[in-house]
């Protein structure tokens, strides 16, 4: 079962919805909080029973149930894989195999470090996704917990949230666009950068804030005009928020979430 995209649900879209209970139909059209909330406990316990143990996907299933744990407080943070090992009690070629599983399992998957090398793409730590908020907060434990707006960890699942129905929408339709990210050593980020066959890139920040400023575009523009400097090109640099209110700031197009997925998936920012 697949999580449901934004414009598959169309009108009975609510975002806090989406965001608590994540896109599983079963979920998310459960009649109560205690239905959606017993669903995903049992979706989780079912894919550790007998997924993982009847499949045989691990030989000890007990370092698994603590990966995933820590991977699910990880969705969309920078994998350290040798971090996670030492918390585990595995070697690090163990957490990477957990990792491979999860992406196998179709759970989630891994973002890579942007570089147009590939050679040099391959040496740069990943971030990884699970494929649905709601998976997250049932293995996390945190179904209990409100999505509160203005707080960090609505900020985690309204990130994970947008690339979702990104990734979603070029798997449906088998765009060949490449996904990555970004992250220099002094930590200035862009979330989400998109590149096409014809060598068309646009750069994406998340915001989940209701009211941006121009501290939420730093990045966008001062990375961004390294990237453009180094190609010799011009990147569509977008932020996407829950702000209204559509505008340009500093070459940064600053759209609402909804309008902006609809032209990013439509292709008419690339």
């Amino acid at each position: 079962m697949y999580p449901l995209s934004l414009v598959e649900l169309g009108d009975q879209f609510d975002l806090v919805k989406s965001l608590e209970r994540g896109q599983l139909p079963e979920s998310y059209f459960s009649n109560t909080d205690e239905e959606y909330k017993e669903y995903l406990k049992a979706y989780v316990y079912t894919y550790i029973e007998k997924e993982i143990q009847q499949e045989q996907w691990v030989k000890k299933l007990e370092p698994f149930h603590k990966f995933l744990q820590i991977a699910a407080q990880m969705n969309t943070k920078i994998i350290n894989k040798s971090k996670i090992a030492k918390q585990v009690g595995v070697e690090s070629s163990t957490i990477e195999n957990y990792f491979e599983i999860l992406e196998d399992t179709f759970l989630g998957f891994r973002l890579p470090g942007f570089e147009t090398s590939i050679r040099k793409q391959v040496r740069l730590a990943n971030k990884f996704y699970f494929v649905d908020t709601g998976l997250v907060r049932a293995i996390e434990k945190t179904l209990t917990v409100p999505m509160i707006e203005h707080t960090s960890y609505y900020g985690v699942m309204f990130e994970s949230f947008i690339v979702n129905e990104i990734r979603r929408h070029i798997e449906y339709h088998r765009l060949e666009w490449t996904l990555s990210y970004l992250c220099t050593k002094e930590n200035h980020e862009i979330d989400l950068v998109i590149q096409t066959p014809q060598r068309k890139m646009i750069l994406i920040e998340i915001k989940s804030s209701a009211a941006i400023s121009e501290d939420d575009i730093k990045s966008l523009i001062h990375l961004g005009h390294d990237l453009d400097k180094k190609y010799k090109s011009k990147s569509h640099k977008l932020l996407i928020s829950q702000d209204k209110q559509s505008r340009i700031i500093q070459g940064v197009t600053c759209y609402y979430y909804k309008e902006a997925l609809s032209l990013v998936l439509q292709e008419l920012v690339l």
